[in-house]
């Protein structure tokens, strides 16, 4: 964890013009002022999407599944999301 800490705090002293990786995403959704994303979040999410790809991808859908628990406006703003792009009410 120390690892992928110390990446995104370099990542963040020196930001990327073009975004082309997934810190890159990460530090953008942490800047914002209302995003529900903390850096432990974001470094847990790191972790386990990198161990998910060695893996498989179950382990991924069960952190998805657990923060989507964890943080029901996530899944409400998804579900809102999903609505408003496919016109359905």
């Amino acid at each position: 964890m120390t690892v992928l800490k110390n990446m995104l705090e370099e990542r963040r002293a020196n930001p990327r013009k073009l975004k082309t990786s997934f810190f890159d995403y990460v530090l953008e959704e942490l800047n914002r002022g209302d995003s529900i994303l903390t850096e432990a979040i974001s470094q847990d999410l790191m972790l386990v999407l990198l161990f998910a790809s060695f893996e498989t991808t179950s382990p991924a859908i069960t952190v998805v599944v657990k923060l989507h628990r964890d943080n029901p406006r996530v899944l409400q703003e998804l579900t809102v999301s999903e609505k408003e792009l496919t016109g359905k009410r």
